[in-house]
C-alpha cells in the first residue's frame, strides 16, 4: 500500500495542483482516432469526466491510477497525457 501512496504522491507532484500542466487529452484522442465518449465508455465514467480532463483547468483532477487506464485506453504514456506550459512545443 505504501508504494502506491507514493506513486500517487509523486503523480500528484509532477501533474497535480499547482502545476503549470496543458492537457494533451484531446490531441492523445485524435492521435488514437478515439472519441471521448468511446474513452468514457470504456473507463466507465461520464463524456463529461473525459471532457473535463481534457481541458487544462481539469487535468489536474486526475488520479495516477485514472491516468494510467486513461493513458492505457488511447495507447499512450501517462507523461504524453500532460504538457508543461513552459515547454518548447
Amino acid at each position: 500500500m505504501n508504494d502506491i501512496l507514493r506513486d500517487e504522491h509523486l503523480f500528484r507532484t509532477r501533474y497535480g495542483g499547482g502545476c503549470e500542466m496543458r492537457s494533451m487529452v484531446k490531441v492523445r484522442l485524435a492521435e488514437g482516432r478515439i472519441t471521448a465518449r468511446e474513452v468514457a465508455r470504456r473507463l466507465g465514467v461520464e463524456a463529461s469526466t473525459v471532457s473535463r480532463w481534457s481541458s487544462d483547468r481539469g487535468i489536474g483532477s486526475l488520479t495516477l491510477a485514472r491516468a494510467e487506464r486513461l493513458a492505457r485506453v488511447i495507447g499512450c504514456r501517462v507523461a504524453d497525457l500532460f504538457e508543461d506550459e513552459g515547454a518548447d512545443g
